[in-house]
Formats: structure tokens, sequence, C-alpha cells
């Protein structure tokens, strides 16, 4: 074999390697790497996503509408087995909003008072509140027991067993016993102020109810052998017990 013909031979099969390597180059044909990373990425939208969040606003539009067009058929019913549920809703429609209650609840349970309500209680930062806010507990009583610190509050004594009535409006916030007290209701006034009212024979209230000025809150308790009742009373300002005949005229 002369050089001419090795040489023909060489480039005859180099030629077919060329051939073959450009056709597996079309059948899988690749992106530049530079090509790929202009491509961005393609993630499915959270479609589940956006459409909770859009059917929100109508969700609660329909369950409102629901919820008035329930009440509207209830008043405009005849049925006697809704009688009790005309009277419940003409009694949530016609409530009173007690914005003080609400002020005084807020305020003994956060010790300071709300920003988003009206400033409609005058604030009063003396060590003792103004005598003409509160009335006697129980009328017709005579003081046995004095104020002192081991006391922190006085006892009072009725011909017989009265009434105990809220000194000042405000929350129950205690009802139980307590040692050397007996039954024992606390009331917040908000401001830093409470009333106690102790060795009581019947309770009339529970705890977290809002009282008026002047509400019955129990009785007065039958002493051991005697018919006169018996009533422990204490007022605390800033949670420091004060001598309530300093505030109240006990006459």
């Amino acid at each position: 074999m002369s050089v001419k013909h090795y040489r023909k031979g060489v480039k005859k099969r180099r030629e077919e390697r060329l051939r073959l390597l450009k056709a597996k180059q079309r059948r899988f044909h690749v992106l530049p790497l530079r090509e790929e990373r202009d491509i961005p990425p393609q993630f499915p939208l959270p479609s589940s996503r956006t459409n909770s969040a859009s059917s929100a606003p109508m969700f609660k539009l329909i369950c409102a509408m629901l919820l008035f067009t329930a009440v509207l058929m209830i008043m405009n019913t005849d049925h006697p087995q809704l009688a009790d549920a005309k009277t419940l809703i003409r009694d949530v429609m016609t409530l009173d909003f007690n914005v003080e209650g609400v002020w005084a609840w807020y305020e003994a349970f956060t010790g300071q008072a709300p920003g988003f309500l009206p400033r409609l209680i005058a604030r009063d930062d003396s060590s003792l509140p103004p005598a003409s806010d509160y009335v006697v507990p129980v009328s017709g009583a005579r003081i046995v027991a004095g104020f002192n610190q081991d006391q922190q509050g006085i006892v009072l004594e009725t011909g017989t067993t009265l009434d105990v009535e809220v000194v000042k409006e405000g929350w129950v916030t205690y009802v139980g016993e307590k040692e050397g007290l007996g039954k024992v209701v606390i009331i917040d006034h908000g401001q830093g102020e409470e009333s106690w009212y102790g060795r009581l024979q019947d309770i009339h209230v529970h705890l977290y109810d809002w009282v008026n000025q002047g509400e019955v809150i129990g009785t007065t308790s039958v002493q051991d052998g005697r018919d006169a009742g018996v009533l422990y009373f204490a007022l605390r300002k800033n949670s420091e017990f004060i001598n309530p005949l300093d505030v109240i005229p006990f006459e």
C-alpha cells in the first residue's frame, strides 16, 4: 500500500467519524450553559393561596348576609317555637353598652386606662377617693371594731340580718372564702379602688358580674347565739387598705 492510499483512507475514516458525531448532536441537542442561565425557572403559581385570599372577603360577606336574613326572618315570623329567639335578639339589640364598666374592667386587668375608649371618667390620683362617691353598705349599723393595721377594715353590726349593698359601681373580681373573713365579695371600682365585703351569710352575685351602686350583693351573717347581723367591710386604694371612716360617713 502506498503512502498516498494510506492518507486517503485516514481522511475517509475521519470524515465518517465527523458525520456520525454531527448526527448525534442533532439527536441530543443541549443548550449552551450561558443560554440555560438566561432562562428563568418556571414554578407553578400558588393558585390555592391566591384563591383563598381573594375569596375570604366574599365568604364574610355571604355569612353576614345569611345572618341578616336569618334574623330578619325570625323577627317577621309568628311561629311559637321562635318566640325565645325573638326575645333574645330584641334584648341584645336594645342592650345599653356600659362604657364605664368596660373602662373599669380593662383598667383592673391591665393596670392602665384603655386608649381606644374616650376619657369619660375623671382620674383621681389622691390617696383617698372622694367621699361623695360612696354610700354605706348597710343602713343603721354600728361600728363594733375599728380600722387598724391587723384587721385592715371595720366590723359593722346590725340589729338584724340586712341586705348588703354595693358602695360604688364596679366589677366583681372575687367571690369565695378567706381565712378569718368567711364568705367574701371583692368589687373593683377602677382607678385602683376596691371594696371588700366579708362575713356574709348569703351571696347574690357571681364572679365578673357588673354591679351598680346600691345593688344588693348578699346579706349580713348572724352571730352565734345572737340575732344581730355582722359585716366586715374594707376599702383599698392603690393596693393599700385605707380607713373606710375617712371616706364614708357612717351615721
